[in-house]
């Protein structure tokens, strides 16, 4: 009978753990590069090919998709169509996509394309600045100095409390692919970053998940 009763106590306990547990601790997994704690950045700016002053005032309370290719390059228009993709792809949630901003960081400004891309999106930026603006920005994503005659893109990620830091070079190497890109929330923290390797339809799933939590996919 003792056995019996501990058998039965077992499967109740055992079947109400599985309609219960997921519901309480929804995964939380991304396709990307999660950031834990979120990286909180400084104050930082750039400006437009008018040479208006750009950066984390102007982004205040938005979500931010940023990337870091030079525009004139292979890899800053792929960079570029990659992010539209994303954006694209969040069409089933226009509150979100009113509230992101696709900003393309590059070493060196070309007012014609980034006049084009704007009349793409009007949601989309294209920015540059000085070495020194350019390596602080670097800084700032990727947790460490930088020299200010090359601008990477990085980052620096916690994981049961050890760190994590991946490099891939900006101005140097074959300009033969897009670059990671980096998901700055509203509270201008560094949220994940987007390996190049990444598809825009993954972006997308990631981008809900983080800005949208307890959302159900489509």
């Amino acid at each position: 009978m003792m056995a019996l009763l501990a058998g039965g106590l077992f499967l109740i306990g055992y079947q109400w753990g599985n309609q219960w547990q997921p519901r309480h601790e929804p995964a939380s997994v991304i396709e990307g590069v999660r950031l834990r704690p979120p990286v909180p950045l400084p104050d930082w700016e750039l400006h437009t090919a008018a040479g208006q002053v750009f950066g984390s005032e102007q982004l205040k309370g938005f979500w931010v998709l940023l990337g870091v290719a030079p525009i004139d390059g292979l890899s800053g228009h792929l960079s570029m169509t990659r992010m539209l993709e994303v954006f694209n792809r969040l069409a089933d949630r226009p509150a979100l996509r009113e509230k992101l901003r696709l900003v393309l960081v590059s070493p060196r400004m070309d007012a014609a394309l980034a006049q084009d891309f704007r009349r793409l999106l009007a949601q989309t930026w294209v920015v540059s600045g000085t070495p020194e603006q350019l390596a602080r920005l670097q800084a700032m994503l990727t947790g460490q100095p930088a020299e200010t005659e090359t601008l990477t893109s990085a980052t620096q990620v916690a994981a049961s409390a050890s760190h994590v830091q991946s490099r891939e070079p900006f101005a140097a190497g074959p300009d033969a692919q897009a670059s990671s890109l980096h998901l700055i929330d509203p509270n201008a923290e560094l949220i994940a970053v987007f390996p190049a390797a990444q598809s825009p339809a993954g972006i997308a799933r990631d981008i809900r998940h983080l800005a949208e939590p307890g959302s159900q996919e489509p």
